[in-house]
C-alpha cells in the first residue's frame, strides 16, 4: 500500500512540475472538470463490462500509463498495456463506480476514487465475488481529453458503497 502512495505522490509531483499551463477557463472550472472525470471513469467502467478491463484500459491509458494490480508487477507505459490486452481473454468480468473526482486548480490533473466488483471463479471452480477500492489519477492531454496516469486499485473485505 505504501508504494502505491509513493507512486501516486511521484506522479502528482511530477506531472505538476513538468505540465505548467494556464488554469482552466471559466466555463471548465475544477467542479465542472471533476463532473467530466466521474463520467469518463464511468464511460471506462462501462467498456471494462463489454470488452474486458485490460482492453479498455488501452484507449483511457496516457503515454507515459501505469496500471498496478494486485499480486502482479505494474505494467509501465502504454506499449506495455497494450501488450498485456493483446489476445488477453480474462477470467473475470470486473466493474466499478466512481464515488469522488477532484481537479487541481491550474485544471490539468485530477483523480478519482470508487469501489469496484470483480466476479471470478474460486479456487473450487465456484464463482466469488471480490470487492475493492481503486485510485485513478488523470491528466489533461493538449485536446482537452483525459487520459490515465496511474490506476491501481486493493481488495477490501466487504462492499464499498458510494
Amino acid at each position: 500500500m505504501k508504494i502505491v502512495v509513493l507512486m501516486l505522490s511521484g506522479a502528482l509531483l511530477y506531472s505538476c512540475e513538468s505540465n505548467i499551463k494556464e488554469g482552466p477557463s471559466l466555463s471548465e472550472n475544477p467542479d465542472s472538470l471533476a463532473a467530466q472525470l466521474l463520467a469518463l471513469d464511468g464511460r471506462w467502467s462501462n467498456d471494462a463490462i463489454h470488452e474486458g478491463f485490460a482492453k479498455s484500459s488501452v484507449k483511457y491509458a496516457a503515454d507515459n500509463a501505469i496500471e498496478m494490480s494486485q499480486n502482479e508487477m505494474p505494467l509501465v507505459g502504454i506499449a506495455a498495456i497494450r501488450a498485456n490486452a493483446e489476445g488477453k481473454t480474462e477470467p473475470f468480468s470486473m466493474h466499478w463506480y466512481p464515488i469522488r473526482a477532484k481537479v487541481s486548480s491550474s485544471g490539468d490533473l485530477g483523480y478519482t476514487y470508487g469501489g469496484w466488483e470483480m466476479m471470478t471463479r474460486g479456487v473450487a471452480g465456484d464463482d466469488t465475488l471480490i470487492f475493492g477500492v481503486y485510485c485513478t489519477v488523470w491528466e489533461r492531454q493538449p485536446d482537452g481529453s483525459w487520459k490515465y496516469l496511474i490506476d491501481g486499485g486493493v481488495h477490501t473485505p466487504n462492499q464499498v458503497l458510494p
